[in-house]
């Protein structure tokens, strides 16, 4: 019978300490004694610095300032003032803020506002891709979102034929006497509203801008009926 020497015993201890591959014949406390026992080994990576200059680098830029240097020749720079001063990211589309321009004049500058019509305003569906077209509906409907309703939504609307019926004939002989309050009243705005409301049977609510508009609103309802009696006596039509 051989002798093992010291060194056959140690590599002997070290193999039965070693894990197992075979986990599943394994049970849970040798497992969780392989997890206690398990020290990692920490590995010093070397690192390499090679420096190095980008050859473009992306940035979206700061907000302007509206700080601009002046031009050599001494003309004045039309960049935010003539022409619209834009990053060249997202640039706003001409009919899009024509469109927007319109929404906001009330129809009242129309003349500034065809000054920003593009040079082509034909919708290009042939060579727009679906992200083009999915950013001109997103557009359009923020545009419709800031408009609000077509109509306006009253609170309390009376019928039409109460507030343009005529006065009866004790009204019409006491305002003939009685001089109608003028803008120079010593009242507010609000209150100046109001009483010129009231005497025009409109109801005030607490939103005073529902009842002004109600009052020009009637104004213009007046203005069209005479304008078709006076067409209609014009041509000798009758009803």
């Amino acid at each position: 019978m051989s002798e093992s020497g010291p060194e056959q015993v140690q590599d002997h201890e070290v193999a039965n300490d070693e894990p197992t591959d075979n986990f599943n014949s394994m049970t849970n406390e040798q497992l969780m004694e392989i997890f206690r026992t398990f020290i990692p080994i920490e590995l010093m990576l070397e690192t390499l610095f090679v420096p190095f200059l980008q050859d473009y680098q992306p940035s979206i830029g700061d907000v302007d300032p509206f700080i601009k240097i002046g031009r050599p020749d001494g003309k004045i720079e039309p960049l935010g003032l003539v022409v619209l001063d834009e990053y060249c990211i997202n640039q706003t589309d001409p009919t899009i803020l024509k469109l927007h321009l319109q929404s906001q004049t009330k129809g009242m500058g129309s003349a500034i506002v065809d000054q920003t019509m593009s040079i082509d305003e034909r919708v290009r569906v042939i060579n727009a891709d679906k992200q083009q077209i999915d950013d001109w509906i997103k557009s359009v409907e923020k545009i419709h979102s800031i408009q609000g309703p077509a109509e306006m939504q009253y609170t309390i609307r009376p019928p039409a034929d109460t507030i343009l019926e005529l006065w009866d004939p004790d009204m019409e002989s006491i305002l003939s006497q009685v001089e109608l309050p003028k803008p120079n009243i010593d009242l507010s705005l609000e209150e100046y509203a109001k009483l010129c409301c009231i005497l025009l049977d409109i109801p005030v609510s607490d939103n005073i801008i529902e009842s002004v508009h109600m009052f020009f609103q009637n104004y213009r309802d007046v203005l069209d009926e005479t304008e078709v009696i006076k067409n209609a006596q014009q041509t000798g039509y009758t009803q």
